[in-house]
């Protein structure tokens, strides 16, 4: 661990490499660190992604966790409230429009740019909630990315936002979020890049087709079929038909 930066209120933890980010703002809440805590890295080697996948983070990116407190009931609404504070930042800093996938990844020219994931940690013994991670991704001068993922992800590539400049104003607008200051939801919706398009689903096995046509309150996707049969999805993943 080294020194990265000091900010008001937020405990800062920087690693040069570290297995994950959010693998470590877990066990720090665990070991009782005061919260909110920061947890920055220039590469992970486990990084992590929805649904047990892995996150590429060999460098060239911003890789932090940040942990708060938070209500545990609320994790869909706030990877919603993340996003909207990781577009906000990118764009007041680069002046570049952003668009945002349902439910967690930013996206730059029709490829993706950030994934968030968010994690509530709990006791073993209460299962009192002690704290929520909320783990961001962004790449931001990634050169060579692998194969896999080469044609649909994208770097930010903007000259002078560095990850301590744009984890600054990122964490700061995740706590302003929280403090119930402003009403993110409709600037979600603004920067979605589903809603009114045809996308393809998978529930219960079985993958349907359907016009997105709204996220609600909750953060969960509303997508209506061609008879008006309306499913609420509050996970998973949709892919964009047309």
């Amino acid at each position: 661990m080294r020194k990265f930066f000091w900010m008001e209120g937020v405990r800062v933890y920087a690693f040069d490499k570290i297995d994950s980010t959010n693998s470590e703002a877990v066990r720090r809440i665990k070991s009782g660190v005061k919260l909110p805590a920061l947890f920055i890295a220039d590469s992970q080697t486990a990084g992590k992604g929805t649904r047990g996948r892995s996150f590429y983070s060999d460098g060239g990116g911003l890789y932090m966790s940040l942990a708060v407190n938070a209500d545990e009931t609320r994790i869909q609404r706030l990877t919603v409230l993340a996003a909207v504070a990781v577009a906000q930042s990118i764009e007041k800093l680069t002046g570049k429009t952003v668009g945002i996938k349902w439910v967690n990844d930013v996206y730059l020219n029709g490829k993706k740019l950030c994934g968030i994931l968010c994690e509530r940690v709990a006791d073993p013994i209460s299962g009192k909630t002690l704290g929520v991670v909320i783990g961001i991704g962004i790449n931001l001068f990634v050169k060579d990315f692998p194969d896999e993922i080469k044609d649909i992800a994208v770097s930010l590539n903007s000259k002078g936002v560095t990850a301590k400049i744009l984890s600054c104003e990122i964490t700061n607008r995740i706590l302003k979020l929280l403090s119930g200051e402003e009403d993110f939801m409709q600037y979600y919706k603004e920067k979605s890049v589903l809603l009114g398009r045809e996308v393809c689903y998978v529930k219960d096995g079985k993958q349907y087709t359907g016009i997105a046509r709204d996220i609600d309150d909750s953060g969960a996707l509303v997508v209506e079929d061609s008879d008006r049969f309306t499913a609420i999805l509050s996970s998973g993943d949709v892919m964009l038909l047309k």
